[in-house]
C-alpha cells in the first residue's frame, strides 16, 4: 500500500510544500476514521477538522440520558454534511488545511464533496482506510454504536477497493506533481484527486504527512 514520506510537522510551523489543502478521509464504518484524525490533526494549530463525532457529542449532552443513537444519527450526519459544504464552500487559505470526515461509503455524498472542492480550487486527496470486516464490526462495538445499514457500506467498499488497490499498485505514493486517479466508482473525481488506500495502523501516520 502506498505511504507519503516527510518530516513531521510541528504545532508551530505547517509544512510549506504539503500538495493539497483538502483530506477527505475515508472507509467503512468502523474503520477508525474518527480515531485517525484525532490522532493526526488535534496538536495542529494550521488544520481544521470537520468530523460528526463532535456533532454526536454535542446532540449526546443536549438529549436525555439513554437516548438511542440510531433515532438521531440522520441529525447527525445532515448537521455534518452542512459543516463540510460551508467549509468547502469558503475555500482554500493559505497555509491552512481541510481534514473531513466522510462517514460511510456514500457515493452520492462523497461526489457533492469533491464537486464543490473541484469549483471551490481545492487541492484534495483522497484517504482511504482499509479495513476487513471482523475489525470494522470490532471498531463499531468498541465505540458502542453499531450500524444496521453495515452490510450495504460494506457491499459499496468491496465494489470500489480492488480499483483503489489497483491504482495504488500502479501509481504509488502521490507527489505535488503527480496525483493519482481511479475510475468512476470515485463519483466524479478528476485528476487532481490523489488517492491512498492504507491500513488502520498507519492511518493516522500518513494523515499527519498529508498535513
Amino acid at each position: 500500500m502506498p505511504t507519503v514520506s516527510s518530516s513531521r510537522p510541528t504545532r508551530e510551523s505547517p509544512r510549506p510544500d504539503a500538495a493539497y489543502d483538502l483530506v477527505l478521509v475515508g472507509g467503512v464504518p468502523g474503520a477508525g476514521k474518527s480515531t485517525a484524525i484525532a490522532q493526526a490533526t488535534d496538536d495542529l494549530d494550521h488544520v481544521r477538522a470537520v468530523d460528526p463525532e463532535d456533532i454526536s457529542w454535542w446532540l449526546r449532552r443536549q438529549l436525555p440520558a439513554g437516548t438511542p443513537y440510531h433515532s438521531y444519527r440522520w441529525l447527525v450526519h445532515f448537521l455534518h454534511t452542512v459543516r463540510v459544504l460551508i467549509q468547502l464552500l469558503q475555500g482554500p487559505a493559505a497555509g491552512r488545511r481541510l481534514v473531513v470526515h466522510d462517514p460511510g461509503t456514500r457515493v452520492r455524498r462523497r461526489g457533492l464533496f469533491l464537486a464543490l472542492a473541484h469549483l471551490a480550487g481545492w487541492r484534495t486527496v483522497l484517504l482511504y482506510v482499509d479495513v476487513d470486516r471482523s475489525a470494522a464490526q470490532d471498531g463499531q462495538r468498541r465505540r458502542g454504536r453499531v450500524v444496521e445499514s453495515f452490510d450495504e457500506h460494506w457491499h459499496s467498499w468491496q465494489a470500489l477497493r480492488p480499483q483503489l488497490v489497483a491504482n495504488a499498485e500502479q501509481s504509488g505514493p502521490p507527489r505535488a506533481d503527480q496525483a493519482t486517479q481511479v475510475g468512476s466508482t470515485l463519483a466524479r473525481s478528476e485528476p487532481s484527486d490523489a488517492v491512498l488506500l492504507v491500513d488502520r495502523a498507519t492511518a493516522a501516520r500518513t494523515l499527519r504527512q498529508l498535513c
